[in-house]
């Protein structure tokens, strides 16, 4: 019986590790690996303030005026904000996320503050606000723990789960095929057959 659920575990071991390498190396989410460019002809859907991030991390400039909100808030460009605040632009960042509402952007606020000297930051609150009190557990969604302080485990697993999803693979392997976004494909993949055009210095994107 033993040997038994040895070789079982030793079965199951295997194509699992094997999933998690091929999982890290393709990075269908980008967030497991550094990347250049996040949008060009990529149409998977990325987690926006894993991006968003990415991109600061990677600024040589002192940042310390923030645009925050949810996608919506894209409406707003840093160029015409900076104008209105009488500020350069390169010291102002468009940092927002998927559905971001009031957990998020505390956490947010809280984060940027710690590591950047603000002189201003416009919050864009939306009908949808209020009623987010909790970390949000989808991998569009999810806050990255270093901004959350939770589980370093739980984020990077949510990834995983969501690129092994036999869902998931089968769309990318027919849009790869066909070229083509179907709606069965739902949230997966991106509808538009345009790439975001992504200002990666200051975070807007088109």
């Amino acid at each position: 019986m033993k040997e038994f659920f040895i070789k079982i575990c030793l079965k199951c071991i295997f194509p699992f590790s094997f999933g998690i390498i091929l999982v890290i190396f393709w990075d269908p989410f980008k967030v497991f690996l550094e990347h250049e460019d996040y949008y060009n002809n990529n149409p998977i859907m990325g987690n926006r303030e894993d991006i968003c991030n990415q991109l600061l991390l990677k600024s040589p400039e002192e940042i310390s005026n923030f645009i925050i909100g949810s996608s919506r808030s894209q409406a707003y460009k840093t160029a015409v904000w900076c104008t209105k605040i009488q500020e350069p632009m390169n010291t102002a960042f468009h940092y927002d996320g998927s559905g971001f509402g009031l957990y998020r952007s505390t956490n947010a606020i809280k984060f940027l503050a710690k590591n950047h000297k603000i002189n201003n930051v416009l919050l864009i609150v939306d009908t949808d606000f209020f009623g987010e009190t909790v970390n949000n557990p989808g991998h569009l969604f999810i806050q990255p723990p270093h901004v959350s302080n939770e589980s370093k485990f739980l984020y990077y697993f949510t990834f995983l789960k969501a690129s092994l999803d036999i869902k998931f693979i089968f769309y990318n392997i027919t849009y790869k095929l066909t070229g083509k976004y179907y709606e069965f494909m739902g949230h997966h993949l991106s509808k538009s057959k345009y790439s975001h055009i992504s200002n990666n210095s200051t975070g807007d994107i088109w």
